[in-house]
């Protein structure tokens, strides 16, 4: 363990970096927002909403990519190739949309949800 984190800490430290900037800049908007107990409930339910959000992403990746929609093909990536049996870069370009359209699709659902959990909270 110690041989991998030798070989690793530069990346290591830049992640911690990155996400100890993000922290700080969650703890100021805190700090000036003054959160009441709504308004971190709401938080919490935003977190909540969000890996619930990933995790739906990644079972609606799975199945659109694994599941056998043709008799002759195997996976998504089969139907990609086309005739030459080969991924070109369009083809990628376009397999790589229809990826990041189901993640935005999702994460889109997850926040109409998130703004209407808002709003009943609000009118409470």
């Amino acid at each position: 363990m110690f041989e991998w984190l030798k070989n690793n800490y530069k990346s290591i430290l830049t992640w911690l970096y990155r996400n100890i900037v993000v922290v700080g800049i969650v703890a100021i908007c805190l700090f000036f927002l003054i959160p009441t107990t709504d308004i971190i409930r709401t938080i919490l339910f935003c977190v909540l909403f969000e890996g619930i959000a990933l995790f739906l992403s990644g079972v609606a990746v799975h199945l659109f990519t694994t599941i056998r929609f043709l008799d002759k093909v195997s996976n998504i990536k089969d139907i990609i190739k086309g005739a030459d049996k080969k991924i070109s870069a369009y083809e990628l370009q376009a397999y790589m949309k229809v990826i990041s359209t189901i993640f935005l699709a999702v994460h889109l659902l997850v926040g109409f949800s998130i703004l209407s959990i808002y709003f009943i909270q609000a009118i409470k």
